[in-house]
């Protein structure tokens, strides 16, 4: 099993980095940057999280992070990722909800190869 969170929520000792910078408080024991998002994705998408989840600008914006991201993991390669994920590790982000984060995209992705993936 391989599970998602936020910096900000977990504290235990299985975090693995997933993102392209983390804060200093983050306890973290390895980072994987083959599943950082883009940084200019992620800039261009934090100008429309914020917005109404209906607001059709949020929804094209999050369309395009997604495509973006989803695109990045099928160049990786499912062994590629595979090879790098343990059992009980932890995926960290910054965003403290997975719903508009790319921990979910990552989710989605990974259960197409049989991994079971729980936010925590």
């Amino acid at each position: 099993m391989i599970y998602t969170s936020s910096y900000s929520k977990y504290k235990g000792d299985r975090g693995v980095q997933i993102s392209c910078s983390k804060p200093d408080f983050a306890k973290v024991y390895r980072s994987l940057p083959c599943l950082y998002p883009n940084w200019c994705d992620v800039k261009e998408w934090n100008k429309y999280k914020s917005l109404p989840d209906d607001d059709k600008e949020k929804i094209a914006a999050w369309e395009r992070y997604t495509k973006s991201y989803w695109n990045k993991l099928v160049k990786t390669g499912p062994e590629r990722v595979l090879s790098v994920l343990s059992d009980g590790d932890v995926l960290l982000c910054w965003c403290y909800n997975d719903k508009n984060c790319h921990r979910s995209i990552l989710a989605k992705w990974l259960g197409m190869y049989g991994v079971e993936v729980k936010e925590l």
